[in-house]
Formats: structure tokens, C-alpha cells, sequence
């Protein structure tokens, strides 16, 4: 498995969980999608990726799942 391809897979998880997470399930949550957000920026600049519809794609589905924590869950 290569590493967008992990990524992708660690991504559609993520928000797929924040669609169902609770309390403190949300609350570790976010840390996660801090990460693969970080991740997905480090692996597109390393590969020249970045414009690529599937890395917009990601993009986009990591603010889906920002948008799915409830505010009140986020970690300031």
C-alpha cells in the first residue's frame, strides 16, 4: 500500500467517525485529523502532488470532518 493510498484510507475513516463520534471519541478525534492534515500536506509537497483532483479531494473531505466535530468537542 503506498503511502496516498494509507492516507486516503486514514482520511474516509476519520470522517466517516466524525459522522458518529460523542464527547471524548470527538475530542481525540481532532488531533487525528490535525495529523493526517499535516500528513497529506507533507506527502503532496514531497511528490509535487499538491493541484492533483485526488489530493483536492482529500482536502476537501478533511474539512467535511472538521465540519462533523462538534464545536463545543474541538480542542482550543
Amino acid at each position: 500500500m503506498t503511502t496516498m493510498e494509507k492516507l486516503t484510507n486514514d482520511i474516509n475513516k476519520a470522517m466517516e467517525t466524525s459522522c458518529i463520534c460523542r464527547g471524548e471519541w470527538c475530542r481525540s478525534l481532532e488531533p487525528e485529523v490535525d495529523e493526517l492534515e499535516y500528513q497529506l500536506t507533507s506527502v503532496c509537497s514531497f511528490e509535487g502532488t499538491c493541484s492533483s483532483d485526488k489530493v483536492v479531494d482529500l482536502e476537501n473531505k478533511i474539512r467535511m470532518t472538521y465540519k462533523h466535530i462538534p464545536s463545543d468537542t474541538l480542542i482550543c
